[in-house]
């Protein structure tokens, strides 16, 4: 039996550097083709390969590759690194699940002659590399539903349940959760956990983002209106989780929705400025202006007159009243 690697817990440093070295060494892997293909015929496969995965075994460790039309199998033992980016050396239980992948291989030795013509023996991949193409991965969005100790249980819009077994430290119970998953690998049906963190982190990036532009008040309202989409699309996806909860956390997750709509209704108050600004501002300039930076002195005139200074404004999207220097 293959022996299957299991990846550990990484630092987004740890996991940049990963992903930078398994670039290196794809680089390095097609490098060593093309030059093991120069010296030989055009038809001829030294070592150094790139090819689509046709079949992989898992109980016997073999790999169909086609490469050049040429169609050859791979062995695949425990001393084999199979690097699937950004993670390495995962086993066959790391490799897409759909066929048709492509990689880039070292061998044991020349898959052909010459001529291009297979050798008749199964070579032992050394080192194989998946080439980036479909993605793998995706974000999850949930709602921290219980927290004992540092295990979290994960509640998503499908009412589906994701343990996270010593996940939870800084994690409140109620919060909003981005969960990075992968795809399940050759031989499983489950996700893989690969990465966690609070939804907030993104919203207060926004907010950092509109106190930066607080002079520029079309960029601040642009930002207002992202941050504006973001609060409705939570909404919506707690309600959501609300309709599909078990009846036990229905009620938890409906006041959550509560606590949510008043935070929103702070934040509006806070900064002053809504959405509807910049598009004011958009029509009075006839273009989709990013910035007061790009309005002549009339048009700021205008834009502080009639979108800054109006009495009336939604309830919603209260605004402050300001001056604008020509």
């Amino acid at each position: 039996m293959l022996q299957m690697n299991h990846a550990t817990r990484q630092t987004p440093s740890r996991r940049l550097s990963l992903a930078l070295i398994a670039v290196l060494s794809l680089a390095v892997l097609l490098a060593m083709f093309s030059g093991t293909a120069s010296a030989q015929s055009e038809a001829a496969i030294g070592r150094g390969f790139t090819g689509v995965v046709k079949s992989v075994s898992a109980t016997n460790g073999l790999l169909a590759v086609e490469s050049k039309g040429i169609l050859f199998q791979l062995g695949v033992n425990d001393t084999t690194i199979i690097n699937v980016p950004p993670d390495q050396d995962v086993g066959l239980a790391g490799l897409p699940v759909e066929l048709g992948f492509k990689i880039a291989g070292l061998a044991d030795g020349p898959i052909t002659d010459a001529n291009g013509i297979a050798t008749p023996e199964i070579h032992t991949a050394q080192k194989l590399i998946v080439i980036p193409g479909r993605a793998t991965r995706s974000h999850k969005r949930t709602i921290a539903s219980d927290k004992q100790g540092d295990d979290l249980t994960a509640l998503d819009a499908d009412g589906v349940k994701t343990e996270l077994k010593g996940r939870g430290a800084g994690i409140e119970k109620g919060e909003s959760l981005i969960i990075l998953v992968q795809k399940p690998g050759r031989g499983s049906t489950k996700e893989k956990v690969r990465g966690l963190f609070k939804a907030k982190t993104v919203t207060d990036r926004l907010d950092r983002l509109a106190e930066a532009e607080a002079e520029d008040p079309i960029k601040a309202s642009i930002l207002a209106g992202l941050r504006d989409r973001r609060d409705d699309e939570q909404e919506k996806r707690l309600r959501r989780t609300a309709d599909n909860a078990e009846t036990g956390l229905k009620e938890f997750v409906l006041n959550r929705v509560k606590a949510l709509q008043k935070e929103q209704a702070a934040g509006v108050k806070r900064r002053g400025i809504g959405a509807d600004v910049s598009e004011c501002a958009r029509g009075i300039a006839g273009h989709r202006a990013g910035s007061i930076k790009e309005l002549n002195a009339d048009q700021r005139r205008r834009v502080t007159e009639e979108c800054l200074n109006r009495t009336k404004a939604p309830p919603h999207r209260r605004r402050t009243v300001l001056r604008l220097s020509g």
